[in-house]
């Protein structure tokens, strides 16, 4: 009994911090800068843009090379009654594909996330 009791507080104290952190925006956090390396803290994620390997891994698995890149994606969703505005920034890989990397409700972290990765990728930045 004792064993049920541990499960269900554990449960249900980790379900009451995620509905809490469901509220709020991710943020982007730059936590290293190497010469060949940058790590980025994008909400609980950890993003590494690799510049050596051209790789961009997420969570420590491979996420996408980046001559797979054609364009980097910041959208703008306007506000409903149901969730205020916000902006996404994706990884487009073709006409009709795309990698969401970050939903925010703060412009300038969609804004930095973009920058650094058209910085290292060289690929161009569009906003719609």
């Amino acid at each position: 009994m004792r064993r049920e009791r541990s499960f269900l507080f554990d449960f249900l104290q980790g379900l009451w911090r995620h509905l809490a952190e469901a509220g709020q925006p991710p943020t982007v956090e730059i936590t290293d800068v190497s010469r060949h390396r940058t790590e980025l803290q994008v909400g609980p994620h950890s993003l590494v843009l690799d510049t050596r390997s051209k790789l961009i891994t997420k969570n420590g698995a491979r996420y996408l090379r980046f001559e797979e890149i054609r364009s980097i994606d910041v959208v703008y969703l306007r506000p409903t009654e149901h969730r205020p505005e916000q902006w996404k920034v994706k990884l487009r890989t073709s006409r009709l594909w795309a990698k969401t990397l970050l939903t925010t409700t703060d412009d300038a972290d969609a804004s930095i996330l973009a920058a650094r990765l058209s910085t290292l990728t060289g690929r161009r930045v569009y906003s719609y």
